[in-house]
């Protein structure tokens, strides 16, 4: 359990960062946009919110990424679950 919510602080940190880097010149959208009025701690729910439900497989899609630095962020997020889920459904039934 503490790995996984280790490696989901991470996810967010990172998915966070990548909308900090986008340029609005080259890219005027960011999945951050509709959150700009949030508070960091708002923002950083927000931001865990979007790395579970990727990295669990549900992803409801009412956060996506607006640009193509985003969307790699979110296709390696995505890999990083299925691995995990993976790893984790693997060391289950080998234990069974």
């Amino acid at each position: 359990m503490l790995i996984f919510i280790l490696m989901v602080h991470m996810l967010t940190c990172i998915w966070v960062i990548a909308a900090q880097f986008n340029d609005p010149e080259k890219n005027p959208e960011s999945w951050m946009d509709p959150f700009n009025n949030l508070s960091v701690l708002e923002l950083y729910i927000t931001s865990v919110y979007y790395t579970v439900t990727t990295v669990t497989t549900v992803g409801y899609g009412d956060i996506n990424g607006a640009n193509p630095l985003e969307r790699s962020v979110s296709i390696c997020i995505m890999i990083i679950g299925v691995i995990s889920f993976s790893f984790a459904t693997g060391s289950l039934s080998s234990i069974l």
